[in-house]
């Protein structure tokens, strides 16, 4: 579902911590966001494998154009030769001419020495029509070649565009992080808080919880929550304190607490949470308004052994 306004996650750590964040424009649908990650994924995978395909014919045209070089070559070597035996023999057949009149046996000679002639001209046709036909092939294989390596050289162009657009949208949503970490006006903070003095320091908040204090604008909450949990979730015990996680989602009047639920479920199934603790517990405190707050608490049922997610209304 998407969220009208402007829309804030808010996760952070006691202590100094540098964080990554997302900021995308416009909200749209959590599956559709899903969707087109996967096939932005396929995409890239697809132009893999045709640049491979097209590597692999590359190839083959290369040893096909090398072979016919060769056979170019070869067959130009017996058109010398045989061009060089034909000049031969008509030189003789010249000086025998000139002897005919006084020798009149040698007509005979002549007449056998023009009929090869005859034949070695013909085998010289017949295989510069063969020298034609290969010199076309190769031509078409060099342009095949040619052809080839555009197509690489756009899927290459695809394939960094979409590396490109990667980058730039990381650089993005770290700079809206930092620029939202800093705000002391920031809703996340409740009464009495003590609000950071400095960029990267955040208070523990009321219940002694560790936070990760996240802000993000014009975006839906899981999928940025996804990478929020799998990346952090193993490092929390290194923080003492108490080994709870909490996660304030705010600004969100337009999220219905059924959308919530659901969003709940992605993230339990697709968190990716490794080695948490029995007794550890994620929280998740959306605030809906000034007085509606929707608390989730994420832990282990100790009977089944799963992830599981308690709702409760304030």
């Amino acid at each position: 579902m998407a969220v009208v306004g402007k829309l804030l996650v808010a996760v952070s750590l006691t202590g100094t911590m540098a964080a990554g964040a997302l900021a995308w424009n416009g909200g749209e649908n959590l599956e559709l966001i899903k969707s087109y990650a996967v096939s932005m994924k396929d995409k890239v995978s697809a132009l893999s494998d045709d640049i491979s395909f097209l590597n692999n014919s590359i190839s083959g045209k290369n040893d096909k154009i090398n072979g016919q070089k060769e056979k170019i070559a070869e067959l130009e070597g017996i058109i010398t030769q045989l061009t060089a035996e034909r000049d031969a023999l008509q030189a003789e057949v010249t000086r025998l001419t000139a002897e005919n009149a006084q020798i009149p046996a040698l007509g005979a000679q002549i007449e056998a020495l023009n009929a090869t002639i005859a034949e070695l001209e013909g085998q010289v046709t017949d295989l510069q029509a063969s020298l034609a036909s290969l010199q076309a092939d190769y031509d078409n294989t060099v342009a095949e070649l040619e052809t080839a390596n555009s197509e690489i050289t756009k899927a290459n162009q695809e394939s960094q565009e979409l590396k490109d657009y990667a980058a730039n949208l990381e650089a993005e949503t770290t700079s809206t992080y930092n620029a939202a970490k800093v705000d002391r006006t920031n809703p996340m903070y409740e009464v009495g808080e003590t609000i950071p003095t400095t960029p990267g320091e955040f208070p523990t908040l009321a219940g002694g919880w560790n936070s990760l204090i996240y802000a993000l604008q014009d975006t839906e909450v899981g999928v940025v929550m996804n990478s929020i949990i799998s990346t952090s979730i193993h490092q929390i015990g290194s923080y003492g304190n108490s080994p709870d996680l909490t996660v304030w989602l705010i600004d969100m009047p337009e999220y219905q607490d059924g959308d919530l639920d659901g969003l709940m479920g992605f993230l339990v199934q697709n968190s990716n949470i490794v080695d948490m603790p029995s007794s550890f517990n994620i929280i998740f405190k959306v605030l809906n308004s000034d007085t509606h707050i929707v608390t989730y608490k994420v832990y282990i049922d100790n009977a089944t052994g799963e992830y599981v997610a308690d709702r409760k209304v304030n």
